[in-house]
């Protein structure tokens, strides 16, 4: 009838859902895969048997074609033993959940260490058959936490989120016209959470995003400060639908693709993020709403957020455990180190006039002995006997032996333990800074500010610097930037030597460090990140000193966090007081770790924050300090970039025209500011 209303072929529900549920099935078989593929740092493949048990409870009239598409992705990105292995055990678990149909149904505890029970008898089995390995029985091991940790959470509403990881990872290695899958379709990722959820959830994408490259091999995330500010900016322009989040979202690469990537990468970031854009438009409107219903962040709805926060508490408690899966070897128990100690040491010792002495009466000084040298001995890669205490060498006429015995345990074993222990501590670490960086997201979420009307500190900052005597550049790296809620970071960075190699050193350092603490790591995590990759990235040794200053300028207060830094010092009216703390340059040794010192601070307060070449230009040591003390008190200038510079040219006067060394100088001078309104809620 013309003008009436248009009639449409009416379908029954059961024919609709069974149309849905062949198209989910359908899609099961590309998504296995490129889940089978999905590698943690090119060794661990947990998402594949995690899938398949997700698919054993949900789709089980699929499973062996599902156990073929993930044989078939194994087979297509390893090779021998590693990939047959792998579809051995597809095989042998499709079989158990189609013949014994029960398992199915069992509890998700059960179903995980049936997994890891499955890695250790498959795997291993076939293990034997190459001589096994420490490291490769660990990886066995591993990897069977990992998948079963990840089928408890397939089950949850999480499993959605960590399956998309997971298939991101499985993307990896595949490129069109050299171009990234993995990247195009991260950033429509990121894209697509900005339009759901705003800025929040457009950063908290992208820094998790970021970190895909890391988690798929030993490498920097890079790219997580960028996908993390690119979110932000998407979000902030959400509200002019698709065509405003892109246009944030590339304007934010604009600014700090080169920054992030270096010239070589924009060209190839821009083309990947023009797809990526290209892809977000064609998705349909219904699909984000159901989208932003997934993401819980609308209107301010108190309902919502708390749903919001509970699914981030959710996520939070998920990566916290996986970092606790992949606690390093030698965080072990003192019982599996006394067991290592005796393996290696009692057969040297046996028979020895002392042995009842050193293993009985002076057991546990035996013990502290023995972890000593594992210590020098991977830190120098060698022992001599001149490493013994006096008080073993006077009646040990074995010492040659024992440390024989320790270096040879080294090559059998403890090599492969400590080649495995760098990248699980790094990413073990990764994974702790996205679960604080969820759960402060969480506790966001669940607070309210009002804040009525009360003082602020401004800052006014300058900085000078002045290379060695015949050097053109100097090795000191200085970098200061605000982040919300009224914090300001300064930096201050001494590289190794002088020259370019020191400043090439700190610059990787101070870009990294201000990456990650703008991506929304916490304080802590970063320097313990940044050491990680220092210690791990060089072959040679390398360090550089870290001074970093957090500036609360709502609460008044500096909390520094030194790694081998000379003291601060704080004028306030003509009192100054050295703020000092002992503590090991970043990338020196494995395990060093930053030492906090905290002031509170006053409008009209003055902060110093200088490198060694400055401090040591007095010769006499017991004057380095309170030369510049001295000079502190009777500088009258009100102007940090005037301050600075005088400080500098003094000490440049104290070594003549030949400074032995790079020098560099920092000061924050704090004002007095009002803000009148109320700060408004802050959800992310």
């Amino acid at each position: 009838m013309p003008g009436g209303p248009r009639i449409y072929p009416y379908q029954q529900p059961e024919e609709a859902l069974a149309t849905k549920s062949l198209l989910l099935e359908i899609t099961l078989l590309p998504a296995a895969f490129i889940l089978a593929r999905a590698g943690i740092l090119g060794e661990l493949f947990p998402f594949g048997p995690a899938f398949l048990v997700l698919v054993a409870r949900r789709f089980p009239r699929q499973l062996v074609f599902v156990a073929t598409s993930l044989s078939l992705g194994s087979l297509s990105c390893l090779d021998g033993l590693e990939a047959y292995s792998r579809v051995a055990l597809y095989t042998i678990f499709a079989s158990l959940f189609i013949f014994y149909p029960a398992l199915r149904t069992k509890r998700d505890i059960f179903l995980a260490v049936l997994l890891l029970s499955g890695e250790i008898v498959v795997r291993g089995s076939l293990l034997t058959f190459t001589g096994p390995e420490l490291y490769s029985w660990v990886g066995v091991v591993f990897e069977g936490l990992l998948a079963g940790g990840l089928a408890m959470v397939f089950q949850e509403s999480l499993g959605l989120f960590l399956l998309f990881f997971g298939f991101l990872l499985g993307l990896g290695s595949w490129e069109v016209a050299g171009l990234s899958l993995q990247g195009i379709a991260g950033r429509a990722a990121v894209l697509a959470a900005a339009l759901a959820g705003g800025a929040g959830a457009g950063a908290a994408a992208g820094a998790a995003i970021g970190f895909l490259s890391s988690l798929a091999s030993f490498s920097v995330p890079t790219l997580a400060g960028l996908l993390a500010f690119s979110g932000l900016a998407a979000g902030a322009f959400c509200s002019l639908g698709k065509a405003g989040a892109i246009g944030g979202f590339f304007l934010a690469h604009l600014l700090l693709a080169s920054y992030f990537l270096g010239q070589a990468g924009v060209v190839t970031a821009f083309k990947e993020s023009l797809l990526a854009a290209f892809l977000v438009v064609l998705i349909p409107e219904g699909i984000l709403e159901k989208l932003e219903k997934l993401v819980a962040f609308a209107g301010g709805q108190e309902e919502k957020q708390a749903v919001l926060a509970d699914r981030l508490k959710v996520q939070a408690r998920v990566w916290q455990k996986l970092a606790e899966e992949l606690r390093p070897l030698k965080e072990q128990s003192d019982d599996y180190w006394t067991q290592t100690w005796e393996e290696i040491g009692r057969p040297v010792c046996r028979g020895c006039p002392a042995d009842k002495l050193c293993w009985q009466v002076e057991k546990k000084e035996m013990m502290e002995l023995l972890q000593d040298l594992q210590n020098k001995l991977e830190k120098r890669g060698n022992l001599t006997l001149s490493d013994l205490p006096d008080r073993l060498v006077d009646r040990c006429s074995r010492g040659g032996e024992l440390l024989a015995a320790l270096i040879g345990h080294r090559g059998a074993g403890a090599g492969q333990q400590h080649r495995y222990n760098g990248p699980a501590t790094l990413l073990a670490t990764q994974y702790r800074a996205l679960a604080s960086m969820l759960a402060e997201l969480a506790a966001g979420e669940e607070q309210e500010e009002s804040l009525e009307e009360r003082v602020f500190l401004s800052i006014e900052s300058g900085f000078a610097s002045l290379p060695r005597y015949q050097e053109d550049v100097c090795g000191d790296t200085f970098a200061s930037f605000s982040l919300p809620g009224g914090r300001y970071f300064v930096i201050l960075s001494d590289g190794m030597g002088t020259g370019d190699r020191a400043a090439a050193a700190s610059r990787k350092a101070v870009k990294l460090l201000q990456a990650m603490l703008k991506a929304g790591f916490p304080r802590e995590l970063a320097l313990h990140i940044l050491n990680t990759v220092l210690f791990y990235s060089s072959p040679v040794e390398s360090f550089v000193t870290l001074d970093l200053a957090c500036l609360d300028l709502k609460a008044g207060r500096v909390e520094f966090s030194k790694m081998g830094a000379c003291p601060s010092f704080l004028r306030r009216g003509s009192e100054v007081w050295p703020l000092r703390s002992q503590s090991l340059p970043a990338g020196i040794w494995e395990e060093a770790s930053p030492v906090g010192v905290t002031a509170e601070l006053l409008p009209g307060d003055v902060l110093v924050m200088l490198t060694d070449g400055v401090l040591e230009s007095h010769r006499e040591v017991g004057e380095r300090e309170k030369w510049i003390m001295d000079s502190l008190r009777r500088a009258l200038i009100d102007n940090a970039q005037l301050m600075a510079e005088r400080l500098l040219k003094q000490a440049r006067a104290l070594v003549g025209e030949r400074p032995r060394d790079d020098m560099a100088v920092a000061v924050v001078i704090f004002h007095e500011a009002k803000i009148e309104k109320k700060e408004e809620k802050k959800y992310f």
